[in-house]
């Protein structure tokens, strides 16, 4: 069904590669391993820190003055 929806990705979509997970109200959804997930993250971190290390971006005035 996903790659119904997603043809051109990249992802895993195979629900056999994932874990599966319930929600709060005993939904699920199929989730990818711990491993996977953590990869991401790693790299969102990674990149944040270089940004904050190159110092303050321009300034956005969001008044309008």
């Amino acid at each position: 069904m996903l790659l119904g929806w997603y043809p051109h990705t990249h992802l895993e979509m195979d629900e056999d590669a994932r874990r599966q997970k319930r929600g709060k109200f005993g939904a699920a959804k199929h989730v990818y391993p711990a491993p996977v997930m953590a990869e991401p993250a790693w790299l969102v971190r990674a990149r944040a820190r270089g940004r904050a290390a190159a110092g303050p971006g321009p300034v956005l005035d969001l008044t309008g003055t």
